[in-house]
């Protein structure tokens, strides 16, 4: 059996903070000329977030928006209905990809982040 290709896309989220993400404690980042090694790094932790599947990524991933929306299958049950979002943070200088359910957290030990601003 065929299993679907992971898409990726980008958005940005604006007005309220999503979930129980701690933005005050966590904020969220972007990454800062992220190497071959940084994607690399990023697509197998996304990977193993999505138990072991390849996940396409967009060259700009986490370089314009902190946030990652990723669809696979509408029928895998492993994806939460097909759609997960994960987002960038910056904790103790270092760049940590969580999910916003709650249920993946990975550094990425490769890569160099900078506080996402909002024109406010």
């Amino acid at each position: 059996m065929r299993l679907g290709t992971l898409a990726l896309a980008t958005a940005a989220l604006g007005g309220a903070a999503c979930g129980h993400l701690d933005a005050a404690a966590d904020p969220p980042a972007l990454l800062v000329a992220p190497t071959a090694a940084v994607r690399t790094e990023l697509g197998d932790a996304l990977a193993s977030a999505f138990n072991g599947r390849p996940v396409k990524l967009a060259p700009d991933a986490l370089t314009a928006s902190s946030l990652l929306i990723i669809e696979g299958p509408r029928t895998d049950r492993d994806l939460g209905g097909g759609v997960r979002r994960f987002r960038l943070l910056l904790r103790d200088s270092q760049c940590v990809l969580v999910a916003e359910a709650g249920d993946f957290e990975r550094v990425l030990e490769g890569a160099s982040c900078t506080p996402e601003t909002t024109d406010d």
